[in-house]
């Protein structure tokens, strides 16, 4: 994208002519937005591009506006693009209502703070997750700072109130406004470009005392990308499990061998010895340890398993899992065949407390490359084992462990 797309539509034009004295980082953004008048009555965002429908125009200019830029923040923020990138981790339990939901939450939240009229009732951030709480939301001071529509989908997924959701979006009368023509999408190759667009709409507009331009420098939602967790997980298993080739002196390399027989064939002088390289050695071993106290969501489970399950798939390795709430109830040795069934029938007891003594004292037992917890770091640690920790916590932990390393699965 080298130029500013061009704008067909003709019912957005009188919103767009006063845009810039209303809001200059919108207007700059919108510029880079395609725009075509839709045949039917509903405005939408759909393959990149804003489709202005026939009720718009009946539409106060104030409101005009900021429904306009309603649409022009889906499209800076690749929120459609995120949403398949969120079908394609949650598949058939993705929900893309509940996730437009999300992020009209945000940026109306945002579009009310910069001084902009929206058609009423209009879903606002602040107020979403006071309405949506179901013991556990509770919203931030500064809600566009914490909050980006990815990891506030995950932790309405992971606390299950999508029926809550749902009475909610029949009272506000909601609609999903970003109909993508296919899901999951193709990559986002102009991701980095509309970062670029909106440090500059910030950078030229923050000081102009009206609009977004001030706010889109702490919204968290505009900020660059996060990796998944699952990568991450993906690296560290790839890492843990991945074999070290080892010398071995009891033989000599090919290549060696070669170029011996020919110095003696030649009567060359000799080359010195080169040991063999012994690629496979002791099979990697992992030990999984799931938390069956109840703080781990079934979705997130299911989300964990798949992602150790295709480590294990590749580097051949044995995984042992051990299903533990004050001590180990449960040991299952698991191999590529059995492993996502063995993970789906795991005892999850869901009551007692939660010590992590007895369970990391049997995985140092097993002697593995690596130890994974899945757990929400509320019990006692205990010593320190020999072999790596990787802490995977569903929520934000409230306290640092002693040793091993923080993996957080809510974004």
């Amino acid at each position: 994208m080298t130029e500013a797309a061009t704008t067909r539509s003709k019912r957005a034009a009188t919103a767009l002519a006063h845009l810039p004295e209303h809001d200059p980082a919108l207007s700059a953004l919108a510029l880079w937005c395609d725009m075509q008048d839709a045949p039917g009555n509903e405005t939408f965002t759909s393959d990149d591009s804003i489709h202005i429908g026939a009720d718009f125009v009946r539409l106060p200019l104030r409101e005009q506006i900021g429904v306009l830029g309603h649409h022009v923040l889906h499209i800076a923020l690749r929120h459609e693009f995120r949403m398949g990138a969120m079908q394609q981790r949650f598949g058939a339990a993705f929900d893309a209502a509940t996730h437009n939901l999300c992020s009209d939450a945000i940026i109306n939240e945002c579009l009310e703070r910069g001084g902009h009229s929206l058609p009423r009732p209009a879903v606002l951030l602040k107020r979403f997750l006071e309405d949506a709480d179901a013991g556990g939301l509770d919203p931030a001071q500064d809600v566009l700072s914490q909050w980006d529509v990815d990891r506030l989908y995950m932790q309405i997924q992971q606390r299950g109130i999508q029926n809550v959701l749902a009475d909610y979006q029949e009272t506000t009368g909601f609609k999903p406004d970003i109909h993508p023509n296919e899901i999951p999408l193709k990559t986002d190759r102009d991701a980095g470009i509309w970062r670029a667009h909106l440090i500059r709409a910030a950078r030229s507009s923050g000081a102009a005392g009206r609009g977004i331009g001030q706010l889109l420098h702490h919204l968290s939602d505009a900020t660059a990308s996060r990796t998944p967790w699952e990568h991450h997980l993906r690296r560290v298993l790839a890492k843990a499990t991945s074999h070290d080739p080892k010398r071995s002196y009891r033989r000599p390399r090919s290549a060696w061998i070669a170029a011996d027989a020919h110095a003696q064939h030649t009567g060359g002088p000799q080359p010195v010895f080169e040991p063999a390289i012994v690629r496979y050695g002791i099979r990697p071993r992992l030990v999984v340890a799931v938390d069956a106290s109840g703080s781990v969501d079934l979705d997130v489970l299911a989300l964990f398993a798949g992602e150790v399950v295709g480590i294990t798939n590749k580097s051949n390795a044995e995984t042992h899992i051990l299903c533990f709430d004050e001590e180990v109830f449960a040991h299952r040795c698991v191999t590529g065949v059995n492993a996502r069934s063995a993970f789906q029938g795991l005892p999850l007891r869901r009551d007692g407390g939660t010590s992590f003594i007895d369970v990391l004292s049997q995985a140092e037992a097993l002697k593995p490359s690596m130890i994974i917890v899945l757990t929400d770091l509320m019990g006692a640690f205990g010593p320190r084992p020999s072999a790596p920790v990787l802490w995977a916590t569903p929520i934000p932990p409230r306290v640092s462990p002693p040793f091993g390393t923080v993996l957080e699965l809510v974004r």
